[in-house]
C-alpha cells in the first residue's frame, strides 16, 4: 500500500485505525484529516511509535485530531515533504476557566466509558478527549498547534509544516526550524510563548530563504488577547515570500514590510496597525484582507 486516504470517511477515525500503521512500510501518503465542524474531531490522540518505520512517507496529514505533540520518531522520516497536524480545540464539557470542575466531569465519564451500553464511537471520543485533557497544561487546550520535538531539523526535504505551538516547543527545536532549508509553507501559533522563543523563531525565519507562505497566529481571536508586537523588531523576511497571514496585535507597522517585494497576498486580523501606507509600495501585492 502506497496511499492511505481517510479524509471524509463515513466513520469517525479512531486511534486503533492507525495503531499498526508502521506495518505498511511502503506508504508514501497518509491523510486522516477530519473535516467536520469546529466541535468535531478525529479520535486519534497519539502517533504510534512505529511511525518512524515509514521511511518512504512523503505526506502526513492529521489535522483536526486530539494529538498534542509530535513524537521523536517523526524526525526519522527522511522523505517527508508535508507534515500537517492540528490539535482540536473546544473539548466538550471542558472549560479552561474552571479546570477543577471540568476534570470532575471528565473523570465521571470514565465510570461509564467501558460499559456495554456505550456506543463504540462515543467511547472512542471520550477516550481521545480525556487523553488530550490530561496530556498537557490546561492553558494549551485553546491552542490549535502541536509541540514539535528536537530533531525536527533532520527533515531536510520538508516543504510544508503546520501548525507548530511555540509555547510548548523547546527553544532548541524552534532554532532547528531554521535548518529546514526547503521549507515553503510554515504555520505557527504563539499564544503564551516566552519572548525568548519568539526571538528564536524570528532568527529561524530569516534562514528560511525558500519560504513562500507564513502564518503566525497569536490565538488572539479565541482568547481576546495575544500579541505579535515582537514582529516589529528588525527582521530580514524571506526574500521569496508571497503570502503572509498574521493574527494578533502588531500596532506600529514593521519597517520590514517594505522589503516584501514578492508578496502577493497579505491577511491581517486584530492587528491594530497604525499605518498601512507602506503596503502601497509593494509591487506584486494583489490581495489585502
Amino acid at each position: 500500500l502506497r496511499t492511505l486516504d481517510l479524509k471524509d470517511a463515513q466513520f469517525k477515525i479512531a486511534q486503533q485505525d492507525i495503531d499498526n500503521i508502521g506495518l505498511l512500510r511502503h506508504l508514501k501518503y497518509v491523510n486522516a484529516q477530519y473535516d467536520g465542524s469546529r466541535r468535531c474531531h478525529s479520535n486519534i490522540y497519539a502517533f504510534p511509535r512505529s511511525i518512524g518505520k515509514l521511511q518512504s512517507l512523503q505526506v502526513l496529514d492529521l489535522r483536526g485530531s486530539c494529538i498534542s505533540a509530535l513524537p521523536t520518531e517523526v524526525t526519522k522520516l527522511q522523505s517527508l515533504r508535508s507534515l500537517r497536524c492540528t490539535k482540536h480545540i473546544g473539548i466538550s464539557d471542558f472549560d479552561p476557566r474552571d479546570p477543577l470542575n471540568s476534570i470532575k466531569k471528565v473523570l465521571s465519564q470514565a465510570t461509564i466509558m467501558f460499559t456495554p451500553l456505550v456506543d463504540s464511537e462515543v467511547r472512542n471520543e471520550m477516550i481521545a478527549e480525556a487523553h488530550l485533557v490530561f496530556s498537557m497544561p490546561f492553558s494549551y487546550l485553546e491552542v490549535p498547534g502541536v509541540r514539535v520535538p528536537r530533531g525536527i531539523g533532520n527533515l531536510k526535504v520538508l516543504q510544508i509544516l503546520e501548525v507548530v505551538d511555540l509555547k510548548g516547543t523547546s527553544t532548541k527545536a524552534i532554532e532547528e526550524l531554521g535548518e529546514l532549508s526547503q521549507l515553503r509553507k510554515l504555520s505557527v501559533t504563539t499564544r503564551g510563548a516566552a519572548k525568548g522563543k519568539c526571538t528564536a523563531f524570528c532568527k529561524a525565519l530569516v534562514k528560511l530563504v525558500s519560504l513562500r507562505s507564513v502564518h503566525v497566529d497569536s490565538n488572539y481571536c479565541f482568547a481576546g488577547r495575544g500579541t505579535l508586537e515582537w514582529l516589529g523588531s528588525p527582521l530580514s523576511p524571506p526574500p521569496l515570500l508571497r503570502s503572509l497571514k498574521l493574527i494578533g496585535k502588531i500596532g506600529t507597522t514593521p519597517a520590514w514590510f517594505g522589503s516584501l517585494t514578492q508578496l502577493v497576498k497579505i491577511y491581517l486580523r486584530h492587528s491594530y496597525l497604525k499605518d498601512l501606507q507602506i503596503l502601497g509600495a509593494l509591487p506584486q501585492l494583489m490581495l489585502l484582507q
